[in-house]
């Protein structure tokens, strides 16, 4: 009887991760270009979106990659991605193509680059 393994596609936390990472950026900058503000319970969900879709890249990723973290990292890349998905971002890039870390650098610094211009264009004097 031969044991079947379970081959991880990489495709769909790569598809996830961009498509909510993307979609909250232009959300954000939306809602800061029209000078209102989400709700709570939208902030909420897009945070947990996130959350989730670092968490099951970097868990995808990692077993695609054979890298050993305890199982509890997961946990602390859902709830610190922000924090340690720098530290996993570095410590995994040589397991990955050149195109592909840079890809996940540029959806890791995408929210932070939207906020920061939306911060800068929400404090520009408006024309009247």
């Amino acid at each position: 009887m031969t044991v079947m393994q379970s081959r991880l596609d990489s495709r769909p936390p790569w598809a996830a991760l961009a498509l909510i990472v993307v979609s909250a950026s232009v959300a954000a900058a939306l809602f800061v270009l029209h000078g209102t503000a989400p709700s709570r319970e939208s902030e909420m969900r897009w945070t947990m979106l996130i959350n989730s879709a670092w968490s099951w890249w970097v868990y995808v990723d990692r077993r695609r990659h054979r890298l050993g973290y305890p199982f509890e990292f997961d946990a602390l890349v859902f709830f610190a991605w922000p924090l340690v998905a720098p530290y996993y971002l570095l410590r995994s890039q040589a397991s990955r193509s050149r195109p592909a870390t840079l890809l996940v650098w540029l959806l890791y610094a995408m929210p932070f680059l939207v906020a920061g211009t939306c911060y800068v264009l929400a404090d520009l004097p408006q024309g009247s």
